[in-house]
């Protein structure tokens, strides 16, 4: 499409679409730190929202595609966080693993956002495909970084040769699920306490990586 195709007030209509739509999952995110996945009923969002019923599931056709929208923005600003990791990673690796781990927890720093969490990850228990997909792109995201650190330290022989790098991605993102679920379960567990785990964890695991 030619841009003279594209009128200002299209323009207009799809810049009041992105942030309605950006408004409700606003209000679906504060009602989800507050009661369970499964209790907030679209109706709530929309009440929320301060919009129809019709308009919320005009954006969101299901409950579980406004979990996909979540997980989505989450992806997006995570990658900043990984981004800066990978770029200048310490020169240990098993830091830089710690680090990487530690920068997924991003804003889920307090008892409301680790009850959101904790009903984020039963959901993924019970995903659809569809919702699947979305974890998986999740989970992809963060083991791509995790394979460019990996390869920083190849270059500098500090990775064996015998280390596959996509093995290598798959236990560090084990471990950081089995890590974030106990923090999202622990309420009194701090991001302090969780990279000391992550560093204590990633030191033994990347014991017998080296040259």
């Amino acid at each position: 499409m030619d841009e003279a195709d594209v009128s200002p007030s299209s323009d207009r209509r799809a810049r009041k679409k992105q942030m309605q739509r950006a408004e409700i999952l606003r209000a679906a995110i504060a009602l989800l730190r507050k009661e369970s996945f499964e209790q907030t009923r679209m109706e709530d969002i929309a009440e929320r929202a301060d919009v129809s019923l019709k308009t919320v599931y005009n954006y969101f056709p299901t409950k579980n595609s406004v979990l996909l929208a979540i997980l989505a923005n989450d992806r997006k600003r995570l990658s900043q966080a990984y981004e800066a990791v990978a770029d200048n990673p310490p020169d240990d690796l098993a830091e830089a693993l710690a680090q990487l781990m530690y920068a997924d927890i991003g804003d889920v720093t307090t008892p409301q956002e680790k009850s959101l969490w904790r009903d984020m990850l039963a959901a993924e228990f019970r995903a659809n495909s569809e919702a699947s997909e979305e974890i998986d792109q999740n989970r992809e995201v963060f083991k791509t970084f995790t394979r460019r650190i990996l390869r920083h330290f190849r270059t500098r022989n500090s990775l064996g040769e015998n280390v596959d790098e996509g093995v290598a991605a798959d236990i560090v993102y084990a471990l950081l699920m089995y890590d974030f679920r106990e923090y999202c379960a622990r309420s009194n567990m701090t991001p302090d306490d969780f990279l000391q785990l992550a560093r204590q964890r990633t030191r033994l695991l990347v014991a017998g990586w080296g040259t």
